[in-house]
């Protein structure tokens, strides 16, 4: 299941730029193949590599995306708009941009 955006009306914690866009995403299987939870960004392009990853497809694909169930770590990172500029965010750092010139780094 996977959810589009939070609620930015009634939450204080979505009303932060930096969860405005923030989902949720839940794998289940009847098996409890999969237990835990992760908090790392995750980006729509990331469900395709990760469906790939539980039916256990191992043959070479095309994607953007990681398999967030995969054992090769693969730095997260997303990029968002925030409606008057564009947001890279990885580890605990942001950058910002407005379409010509760099406007804040954040840590």
């Amino acid at each position: 299941m996977v959810g589009d955006h939070g609620n930015t009306i009634f939450y204080d914690e979505y009303k932060k730029e930096i969860n405005k866009n923030a989902g949720i995403m839940m794998l289940f299987s009847p098996k409890t193949k999969f237990i835990g939870y992760n908090i790392d960004y995750v980006q729509h392009i990331d469900i395709y590599p990760t469906i790939l990853d539980i039916i256990g497809y191992n043959k070479p694909f095309r994607s953007w995306g990681r398999s967030l169930l995969s054992q090769n770590h693969i730095q997260p990172f997303s990029f968002k708009w925030s409606g008057s500029f564009y947001e890279y965010l990885e580890g605990n750092y942001i950058v910002t941009y407005d379409g010509k010139k760099m406007i804040g780094f954040f840590d």
